[in-house]
């Protein structure tokens, strides 16, 4: 049984050791999970082919803001596809490989833009310094993008997770409240805050019903 937010849910594929997680009905693969900032770094699951430097779905990289933010550091470029009046050497033009749009590949600019006359854009978060930045070029585009970006968790108490926390409780969610709620390893199991100072076992220790 799954306790906590209902966005957050991971999906974990055993065949192939592979995290991802489902944000705004874009699938994004899970590269690195940091608890003490509660950050993730990922990437969607479209650019994870090494064959390909364009996004294979036409949408935006958009994110849960209840749930997320992004984290310092990050900026947007956007690739604009079949667009048949740009022959302009200002673009930056990068072939896509095995795409959807394999056949003409696409435009690439700093920013977040929509698509004007071309058929489709993507809009797609890239590190601010050392890789691509503000001065989009077209070497290594595909790795960037594999490389992902990182996310952080919003909390919307982060006072009594960390109550929960040195009280030897485990961070979760209410799903009746739809709030930061605190999972106990002794009785009464659950708090609103922090855990009963009898509470002296580990967390591993929670019953079985509680899930993780």
């Amino acid at each position: 049984m799954y306790c906590g937010n209902p966005g957050l849910v991971l999906d974990c594929e055993n065949q192939t050791n592979v995290t991802t997680i489902n944000i705004m009905s874009t699938k994004y693969r899970v590269l690195e999970i940091d608890q003490s900032t509660r950050t993730m770094r990922i990437s969607r699951e479209d650019v994870m082919d090494v064959s390909s430097s364009c996004p294979r779905e036409k949408k935006n990289t958009t994110l849960d803001y209840s749930i997320f933010d992004y984290a310092p550091g990050y900026t947007n470029v956007t690739f604009f596809y079949r667009c048949p009046d740009w022959n302009s050497t200002g673009f930056n033009y990068v072939s896509c490989g095995n795409s959807v749009f394999d056949d003409e590949g696409a435009y690439v600019l700093p920013g977040a833009y929509g698509p004007g006359k071309c058929e489709a854009s993507v809009v797609v978060p890239v590190p601010v310094v050392g890789k691509l930045g503000d001065n989009v070029n077209t070497t290594g585009l595909g790795q960037v993008l594999r490389e992902g970006f990182r996310i952080r968790l919003k909390i919307d108490d982060e006072t009594i997770c960390n109550e929960c926390v040195g009280s030897k409780g485990r961070c979760g969610y209410n799903l009746l409240t739809n709030r930061t709620a605190c999972y106990c390893p002794n009785p009464p199991y659950f708090s609103n805050n922090a855990c009963p100072m009898a509470s002296g076992a580990s967390p591993q220790n929670s019953p079985s019903h509680l899930g993780t």
